[in-house]
């Protein structure tokens, strides 16, 4: 819970404006800044479409049980109460200041992944003691940023494998 509410914090450092009004300094608005992916809530095109939750199931190595549409992304549900993995993209700004808040930050540690889109990391979240206690992948392809992450606590290599593997699969369809 707190690894996600510190990623919404994040998230929405990310996305503000220059006045109240929802408008850029340069007269557009978000939904104008937004990358060019599938829309909301429509089942043919949507953030879910692009990664089935058959294809996740497969990747993650658990059943998904339901599916969540998330704006310009998807939430897949694992059986475990409060356990799931999603995909939600943003514009590209958004990619450089979470690679920038994640390096200027104590509480986080960045490691770039080679091969990966146009760039790529994974932001790693820390404990007092230094452990990788959550992470998240990054990744950067052309004006189009998004982030893999699980609500799943500790940071293990099949975690930090399946995040991968999901980003290679959206990279290719998007």
């Amino acid at each position: 819970m707190l690894v996600a509410v510190g990623a919404l914090a994040v998230l929405l450092s990310g996305c503000g404006s220059d006045g109240d009004d929802g408008v850029a300094g340069d007269g557009s608005t978000a939904a104008d800044q937004a990358p060019s992916l599938p829309a909301e809530g429509d089942d043919a095109t949507g953030g879910c479409a692009l990664v089935s939750a058959d294809e996740a199931a497969g990747i993650v190595g658990e059943e998904i049980v339901a599916t969540t549409e998330m704006g310009t992304g998807c939430q897949w549900a694992l059986p475990t109460a409060g356990a799931w993995y999603d995909w939600q993209s943003f514009p590209s700004e958004v990619y450089d200041e979470n690679l920038a808040i994640a390096s200027d930050s104590g509480g986080f540690a960045v490691r770039t992944i080679d091969g990966l889109g146009d760039t790529a990391f994974v932001r790693l979240q820390l404990s007092s003691e230094g452990a990788e206690i959550n992470g998240e992948t990054w990744v950067l392809v052309g004006d189009t940023a998004f982030h893999v992450r699980t609500s799943a606590a500790g940071w293990t290599a099949d975690i930090e494998a399946a995040q991968r593997a999901l980003a290679e699969l959206i990279v290719e369809r998007i």
